[in-house]
């Protein structure tokens, strides 16, 4: 297979600009600079909230966990008033470092619109202001209460749902695991990651069988997995913390069925891939989803990379195949 034609040519675009521009190392260049580059990119490629849909649309709510004040950011497209709703609570990608908080609110909405199912998306706190256990930890807080509170939030807590994309794929998966060591404290219906990083000691990333693959994912390259992941251990946490690094965990008794998707040429196929080996490995009920011709940023992107499938339509087919909501 290849690249979407879409990509393709966005990436030789990308690349003939990169060409003709000086080279400065990420580490050299001010995290802000980094963050409002990012901020602009990514809003610019957003496809934007679904016809019909309007930023004021999102319910506003925010939870004192710790002293820090967490944002959640909560859709709710057919039964505003209703209690007991089928709930995705879900993590935006941010490379654990950048606020992309806007432009995952798309794929969100789209999730909730195509289901009918409430969405609650945590705006947690990025590093290096937070080492990488407070973030992890605050993550699982926040999840625990809307869990613990589910009368106040609307949430039928059978079918209470954990999602997240690239680095909020890790922490939701850091977070299942930290339900299991506590006795399963939390019973998720589902857990779905997309496109995970799994490993952040980064021996997967450097060394698995993916590797053509993952090279072809420019917007996603190797000083850029290594100079963020650095970034979120930059106060000294352990990668091999189950915690942090979700290949790590071993005890998978009890883990909720799990999906994992992954684009074909996404940066972290490598460990993506291996996570899902893992815990098929481990007997867990886990199925895979490589979406063909695509790179690492495809939920967000879509203005641009929008002739691949839409992993915001792929998981709400899942959803509503696999929860039925009509109980």
């Amino acid at each position: 297979m290849s690249l979407c034609l879409k990509t393709k040519l966005e990436f030789d675009r990308l690349k003939e600009i990169a060409k003709n521009s000086p080279q400065i190392p990420l580490a050299q260049i001010p995290l802000e600079d980094i963050r409002q580059l990012n901020y602009t990119i990514f809003a610019e490629y957003s496809a934007g909230l679904p016809n019909g849909i309007t930023r004021e649309d999102f319910i506003y709510k925010e939870l004192n966990i710790d002293n820090k004040i967490v944002p959640l950011h909560i859709y709710n497209p057919k039964h505003y008033g209703e209690t007991n709703l089928p709930t995705v609570v879900f993590f935006q990608g941010s490379g654990f470092t950048i606020n992309l908080l806007e432009v995952h609110l798309a794929p969100c909405a789209t999730i909730a619109q195509k289901t009918g199912c409430q969405v609650i998306v945590v705006d947690y706190p990025l590093a290096p202001e937070h080492t990488a256990e407070e973030i992890t930890l605050i993550s699982y807080k926040v999840t625990k209460y809307l869990y613990d509170n589910h009368i106040e939030f609307n949430i039928d807590p059978t079918r209470f749902i954990i999602a997240g994309s690239s680095a909020g794929a890790t922490i939701s998966a850091s977070i299942v695991n930290r339900s299991l060591d506590n006795n399963q404290e939390i019973k998720f219906a589902k857990q779905i990651l997309i496109s995970p990083c799994v490993d952040l000691t980064l021996k997967i990333y450097d060394n698995n069988p993916y590797q053509d693959y993952q090279n072809e994912d420019f917007m996603l390259g190797s000083e850029a997995v290594h100079y963020l992941i650095n970034t979120y251990l930059s106060n000294g946490s352990d990668p091999k913390s189950p915690y942090i690094s979700p290949y790590y965990q071993e005890n998978l008794n009890d883990m909720p069925d799990t999906t994992i998707i992954v684009a074909e040429y996404d940066g972290l196929r490598g460990d993506a891939e291996a996570y899902y080996q893992k815990l098929l490995n481990s007997k867990v009920k886990v199925n895979k989803i490589v979406c063909i011709g695509q790179t690492h940023n495809y939920i967000v992107c879509r203005k641009v990379f929008s002739d691949g499938e839409d992993p915001a339509l792929i998981i709400a087919n899942l959803i509503s195949k696999e929860l039925l909501f009509n109980k």
